[in-house]
């Protein structure tokens, strides 16, 4: 999964996943709300994402990323090959030719956990139970 990312301008990102999560929001079976923005926020997702999403219907939306979702291509970039790569503290996911990211800190939050600051697939002589690499949490 070679790439190169740029990191984008926190408050030009909390304003798109706010333009998200309002849209979504207003959709009766998905969600927005201060749960919605952290999970975008911690999802990276590219700038055209944003206008994709409030440009699409509710019910283009509800469907999900399916291959012919109108705003999966602007949400989740093309990627090649398929596998599970960490850049930094954020784990990217490359799954069907589509790219997923994720800040780790935020992923093991949402199990209880806290991130331990490795993400790879080793740690401590370990390797992850899928043998790829994973965002390493550990008990609070």
């Amino acid at each position: 999964m070679g790439a190169c990312f740029q990191l984008p301008d926190p408050e030009a990102e909390k304003e798109r996943c706010a333009a998200i999560c309002d849209h979504t929001a207003s959709c009766p079976n998905l969600d927005g709300g201060a749960t919605c923005v952290d999970r975008c926020l911690a999802s990276h997702f590219p700038e055209a994402c944003a206008e994709a999403i409030t440009a699409a219907s509710c019910a283009v939306l509800e469907q999900g990323a399916t291959s012919t979702a109108s705003w999966a291509a602007a949400c989740y970039p093309r990627c090649n090959p398929d596998g599970v790569a960490c850049n930094g503290i954020r784990i990217m996911t490359c799954s069907a030719g589509r790219l997923a990211q994720m800040d780790c800190t935020f992923q093991c939050e949402e199990i209880g956990e806290r991130f331990s600051g490795v993400c790879g697939a080793t740690r401590n002589g370990k390797s992850s139970p899928t043998g790829r690499a994973q965002c390493w949490c550990d008990p609070k």
